[in-house]
């Protein structure tokens, strides 16, 4: 994660950087316009609609889904699937 959109800016700096042994198992996907999630930086509202997707490889009809409206500016976090991770079930 960067303070740019382009990795390559050399006014970026590197903020996060997560290692990928932790999502060993787990398939991440993302339907964000330019795989891109933005947030404002003074409220911490999302300013992008779209959905992110973490499924364990074990079960393909259960996984974690999170979701961000721009318009309300909130992040919904819940459950699909017969596996529960513990945030609830996704609204119908």
């Amino acid at each position: 994660m960067t303070n740019r959109v382009d990795i390559n800016d050399p006014n970026a700096r590197l903020l996060r950087q997560i290692k990928g042994e932790v999502f060993k198992g787990i398939e991440l996907s993302l339907n964000h316009s330019n795989h891109r999630i933005k947030f404002d930086n003074l409220t911490g509202m999302a300013l992008s609609n779209g959905t992110i997707k973490l499924q364990p490889h074990s079960d393909e009809e259960s996984y974690i889904n999170i979701r961000t409206h721009s318009v309300s500016g909130r992040v919904i976090v819940c459950d699909v699937g017969e596996i529960q991770f513990g945030f609830g079930a996704c609204p119908k």
